[in-house]
Formats: structure tokens, sequence, C-alpha cells
């Protein structure tokens, strides 16, 4: 972190209040929710032989069940 910069969230905040995104830590795949829902509400994840259901709500929160 540059020295004035405070951490705040996913991104740092400089002291002139410029907001810098921070790079994800490897191993993390950042996947943008517009991207997966395109223009559907729900997907299914399979994982491990499981299905669970990912919708978006009309408030914008997201809500996974098995």
């Amino acid at each position: 972190m540059i020295e004035g910069e405070k951490e705040r969230g996913r991104s740092q905040l400089r002291l002139d209040g410029a907001e810098v995104p921070m790079l994800p830590p490897r191993g993390v795949r950042i996947l943008h929710s517009r991207d997966l829902f395109a223009d559907v509400r729900e997907i299914v994840i399979e994982h491990e032989g499981e299905h669970y259901r990912l919708r978006a709500t009309k408030k914008g929160k997201l809500i996974l069940t098995k």
C-alpha cells in the first residue's frame, strides 16, 4: 500500500479521495454478476453432483439455495 492510503473493502482510498482497485489474491477468479445472469434472474450451479440455485432479487441481493 502506498503511503497516505487507507484500505477500504476491496479498494484503496487515497488521501485525495480517489479509489484504486486492489488486485484479487492469487487463485481467486472474479465473475461479475451481470455476466453470470445476463438476461435471467436465476442460475443453477453444479458442485460435486449437487445443484445450487443462485437468484438475484429485485433489490440487487443474491440468494444461494440448495
